[in-house]
């Protein structure tokens, strides 16, 4: 079983080039269309479509990317996905969700 901890940092590198990371939806094709996360289609995903990806819904890594949302917005994980403005902001809030994962 994956770990917490390996869930995030598999969905990180599947984010960490900006064209693997889109919004609005969980996962999309080349042509921009939705898709499922787990699709052979898939060329990104957001953020949580990205660790469904690297887990079968890892309770600890979900928990640990809402608690890394600064601030915590209404629609959680989604919502904080979609208004992120740019791609670094995207991936420090994955490595702060590493990290509450790191901790014992």
């Amino acid at each position: 079983m994956t770990t917490p901890l390996e869930a995030l940092r598999k969905a990180r590198a599947l984010l960490e080039n900006p064209e693997h990371w889109t919004t609005g939806a969980f996962a999309r094709d080349i042509n921009g269309d939705m898709v499922t996360p787990s699709s052979g289609y898939a060329v990104a995903w957001c953020a949580e479509g990205a660790l469904l990806v690297g887990s079968i819904y890892n309770q600890g890594a979900f928990k640990c990317l809402a608690e890394a949302c600064t601030p915590t917005p209404e629609g959680g994980i989604p919502e904080y996905n979609d208004d992120l403005t740019d791609h670094p902001a995207l991936l420090a809030w994955f490595d702060r969700a590493i990290k509450l994962a790191e901790a014992p």
